[in-house]
């Protein structure tokens, strides 16, 4: 994404009625899930670290972010750092690794999104959750998409299959 997107998204993460209303749903979500006592999270694409006070409330969170001003901005607003890395093909852990991968918003700027998933499966422990989620409806691409770097928008059957 640009650089004045995630000075923008910073600004706006805490305190904006969108991010407020999708830190709610995903609670929800993250609740319903059976997630072990002291899990190992990671939060792929982590942006500016808005969503990292959230998924540590379900065990211990890593960040991987390869965008440098999210990154310094993440680390000037939560005092966290995450690891460099990119998807699919610069991931620094192992496999199995994770109870509970998170990517919000985030595969819909990746060329090859099924290659992306089968590496982010292989790094989840046997039984664990993928969590993801995707700007929805070709039909509603706009200038929003672009600014942002998508690559597509998503409908629910293809991206189930």
């Amino acid at each position: 994404m640009e650089k004045v997107v995630y000075k923008r998204m910073a600004q706006l993460q805490e305190h904006h009625w969108w991010f407020q209303a999708r830190s709610y749903i995903l609670t929800g979500l993250l609740d319903s899930l059976c997630i072990p006592q002291g899990a190992s999270l990671l939060e792929v694409g982590s942006g500016t670290g808005a969503n990292l006070s959230l998924l540590s409330k379900y065990g211990t969170v890593t960040a991987l972010e390869p965008d440098e001003t999210a990154r310094k901005l993440c680390q000037e607003r939560y005092h966290v750092l995450p690891d460099t890395g990119a998807l699919p093909e610069s991931i620094p852990y192992s496999s199995e690794s994770f109870d509970l991968i998170a990517a919000f918003d985030v595969i819909e700027h990746i060329s090859d999104d099924r290659e992306v998933l089968s590496s982010l499966h292989r790094l989840l422990k046997p039984g664990g959750h993928l969590v993801l989620t995707v700007p929805a409806f070709p039909s509603l691409w706009s200038e929003h998409d672009v600014s942002h770097h998508h690559q597509r928008r998503y409908r629910r059957l293809p991206l189930e299959a």
